[in-house]
């Protein structure tokens, strides 16, 4: 693991990425390198940056299969780790679409207080 923590956020909603940002640069440890809103942008980023994790957002563009088929794209393409970010409640849906998008994890998006936790456990090489 390096010794900073490489983040791209994959997010359509600007307000919620600016938030994410505001809270990860906090920690002197964890590297915004961007933030992206469409997924053909972001899958050439994240294979331009390499980033440690991709924070991607399940629902992104018309339906959570774009999400899902973005992350697949990634993890198959690059090194980077993919952490799911989603506003559904539904832990069923949610675990699987994080397999079928080979994540390797899930955070809700009301439950931010564990984000930095959960990109360092990932970050190290455990699943949170």
């Amino acid at each position: 693991m390096r010794e900073t923590i490489k983040i791209i956020i994959v997010e359509d909603d600007a307000d919620f990425a600016y938030l994410i940002q505001k809270l990860l640069k906090r920690h002197k440890d964890i590297e915004v390198v961007c933030h992206c809103s469409d997924k053909k942008d972001a899958l050439q980023k994240v294979i331009e940056e390499e980033p440690d994790i991709v924070l991607m957002d399940l629902n992104l563009g018309t339906s959570s299969m774009d999400g899902v088929l973005l992350s697949r794209k990634i993890r198959v393409m690059t090194d980077s780790k993919v952490l799911i970010l989603t506003a559904s409640n539904t832990p069923d849906m949610i675990l699987k679409a994080a397999k079928e998008a080979f994540a390797s994890g899930y955070i809700f998006k009301n439950q931010l207080s564990l984000l930095v936790e959960d990109i360092r456990t990932t970050a190290a090489g455990y699943t949170p």
